[in-house]
């Protein structure tokens, strides 16, 4: 299968996808440097605290057992699994220390409270997490690393992803974002040196 869209989120991590518009669905590729479970979300507010409304889908390959889940986040706890399952598994394997997943689901699952709708005009942001070993059932798996770790990670630019392009707006909020610390930074320096001034 091909997949004309793809992000690389970390060198742990990397999402393909395309959209079959005919069928309303979406088809992704996700591939994670691990041979645990692994995590992909997604959002539409990556400012939303706690990873809250983050539409996940977790999975692996436990033994030549293959799985995959979908899980809606409402908080830092673990994510509750769907009562109704939205994802369909098209295959999984594990080589080199990699896991690589393929699935799909509708755009509109209809699932409105517990997915992520995804259309034309939605502003998409991704996140990823992996586990260093797999679930033992659907709500049985280890928390990730943290971020530091390699074990989590979000993209801060929103995608539109019917046509796979980023969502200008959301590139100039995110280099606002990354922007704001150093502004503090270097204003707390210049106080700092004001206060010197003064004192002295």
């Amino acid at each position: 299968m091909s997949y004309p869209h793809k992000l690389d989120m970390h060198d742990r991590f990397s999402v393909h996808w395309f959209y079959n518009a005919t069928e309303s669905k979406f088809y992704f590729k996700v591939v994670a440097n691990t041979t645990g479970w692994a995590g992909f979300a997604m959002t539409t507010n990556y400012q939303s605290p706690g990873m809250i409304n983050y539409d996940i889908a977790l999975g692996g390959m436990r033994g030549n057992t293959s799985y995959l889940n979908d899980y809606w986040s409402s908080s830092k706890q673990k994510p509750e699994l769907d009562t109704k399952q939205d994802l369909t598994l098209i295959s999984a394997a594990e080589s080199g220390g990699n896991t690589t997943l393929e699935f799909s689901r509708l755009a509109d699952t209809g699932d409105t409270g517990r997915d992520v709708q995804i259309k034309n005009d939605t502003a998409i942001y991704m996140a990823w997490a992996v586990g260093q070993d797999d679930a033992s059932d659907s709500t049985t798996f280890l928390k990730h690393a943290d971020k530091a770790g390699g074990g989590r990670g979000h993209w801060k630019v929103a995608y539109n992803m019917m046509t796979g392009q980023v969502i200008p707006e959301t590139t100039k909020a995110a280099a606002a974002d990354m922007r704001a610390p150093a502004i503090l930074m270097a204003v707390t320096a210049v106080l700092q040196i004001v206060w010197v001034v003064l004192v002295h």
